[in-house]
């Protein structure tokens, strides 16, 4: 076992001047300072439901995958480019904490 070993853990969070509505099982989201909006489907607004709730990427994709028996490596790489999507189109923003890493050990 390895002394000090840590890993950086992404988060991400709702901007100020954002806010989202579920309509039905969509969402609409509204950009305040730039007026602009866009839909997201199902998918996208669970997601944005989860990161609202405080959910970090790993607990969002274990819900998905358990929520739509998905692959877990392809919801993974899905939910890791949505992210970065709602990042770029400034509707997250994304913060870096270092963590303690977990180590597994078998019993």
């Amino acid at each position: 076992m390895s002394r000090g070993t840590t890993v950086v853990k992404r988060h991400y969070r709702l901007r100020e001047d954002i806010r989202f509505r579920v309509v039905g099982d969509e969402a609409v989201v509204l950009q305040l300072a730039g007026s602009q909006v866009m839909g997201l489907n199902p998918t996208g607004t669970r997601i944005l439901e989860l990161v609202e709730a405080g959910q970090k990427p790993e607990d969002i994709v274990e819900t998905l995958t358990l929520e739509t028996e998905g692959d877990p490596e392809t919801v993974r790489k899905d939910v890791e480019a949505f992210l970065a999507e709602l990042v770029e189109q400034a509707v997250l923003e994304a913060t870096e904490s270092v963590e303690p890493a977990v180590l597994e050990t078998e019993v």
